[in-house]
């Protein structure tokens, strides 16, 4: 079995997995993937969250292991393509922070998610 595509196979389903699971009563679900592979294949070639809801206020950074920001966002649509100044970064693992804002049935809510994703290459 190729694992290389066994892992795109299941990416893809948790994403739209909770794309489907959308309703009034059900909080806002974020999914922050732990791998990406920007090398122009069409498949997970950028990192970004995928939610579930509408949201008032975004805010996605990423840092190297060292704390250098590489990349910053407060946009859902856009995600961070590798690069870092322009140049493909490293191959390695880099830490993420995402703060965002929604509103529910029990009112405003805030989440911030902390984690880390690893660029393969």
């Amino acid at each position: 079995m190729n694992t290389k595509n066994t892992f795109y196979l299941l990416l893809l389903a948790a994403v739209c997995t909770l794309g489907a699971a959308r309703s009034q009563d059900m909080p806002c679900k974020i999914y922050v993937p732990n791998v990406f592979s920007p090398n122009n294949d069409g498949i997970n070639d950028t990192f970004q969250p995928a939610l579930n809801c509408p949201v008032s206020t975004y805010d996605f950074k990423v840092f190297t292991r060292w704390g250098q920001q590489v990349f910053t966002t407060q946009d859902s649509e856009i995600g961070w393509n590798g690069d870092i100044n322009g140049r493909p970064a490293a191959a390695g693992v880099y830490i993420y922070t995402l703060k965002v804002s929604y509103e529910s049935e029990e009112g405003a809510n805030e989440e911030i998610k902390t984690g880390d994703v690893t660029l393969i290459r």
